[in-house]
């Protein structure tokens, strides 16, 4: 996922139609799918992005789309963030 995709998805994150979010539609699950590429189960990144996407299943389950775009921004962030030690 490129630099546009991941601000795309902010976008969408921020996006507000009458005062609620919008419900997340097949192609936010598409891009918080490529934000997780290449995180391997010995990435430090590995939990904290599962974590984000079972809250991501989870807030669209209950129909949260508020908790939804939390947990997505947090997805995004593990892409973001450096990893320690460089890797």
């Amino acid at each position: 996922m490129n630099l546009y995709e991941q601000d795309e998805l902010v976008e969408k994150a921020l996006a507000m139609i009458g005062g609620e979010y919008v419900k997340p539609d097949l192609q936010t699950w598409r891009d918080l799918a490529a934000l997780s590429v290449g995180i391997t189960q010995d990435s430090p990144r590995y939990q904290p992005m599962l974590d984000a996407l079972t809250a991501c299943d989870g807030a669209y389950r209950l129909g949260d789309w508020p908790a939804f775009w939390q947990a997505a921004e947090r997805a995004k962030t593990q892409v973001e963030q450096p990893v320690k030690g460089g890797a």
